[in-house]
């Protein structure tokens, strides 16, 4: 089974995962990581390094994480392997969910470009959905 990890400012990780079990169940082989960007670099590498260590099955693991050119970003971006470990930046609550539901059914690769295609597609004004004040 891939690994999960979410790693991201404050406690913004254990939200995610407390959202996704809210409409899932509880799920298996993931981990959060808090980062505090008070805390010297090398505590976060170690803190990170550990959590996917805790996931890694030899299935791949994905390091998820809020912000592009953050600290849990730069960081995770140390264990970048490709189609082993992978990472990817300014997730959404769609993309967890889709990542715990799909990620036995494809390749790291594939189910990377799946992720990213899903956070993007449910980025949506609702106004424009709805046709909200629109004539004609």
């Amino acid at each position: 089974m891939k690994g999960i990890v979410i790693a991201c400012h404050g406690d913004l990780a254990d939200g995610f995962l407390s959202a996704a079990e809210m409409i899932l169940g509880e799920v298996s082989n993931l981990r959060t990581v808090s980062v505090d960007v008070t805390q010297e670099p090398e505590v976060i590498q170690e803190t990170i390094h550990e959590a996917i260590k805790s996931v890694d099955e030899g299935d791949g693991v994905f390091v998820l994480t809020d912000l592009f050119g953050g600290t849990p970003a730069n960081v995770s971006l140390t264990f970048l392997d490709p189609n082993r470990i992978e990472i990817i930046t300014g997730i959404n609550l769609p993309l967890v969910i889709k990542l715990l539901k799909d990620r036995e059914k494809y390749p790291m690769e594939e189910l990377k470009e799946k992720l990213i295609q899903s956070a993007v597609k449910n980025i949506l004004n609702p106004s424009d959905v709805l046709n909200v004040g629109k004539t004609g």
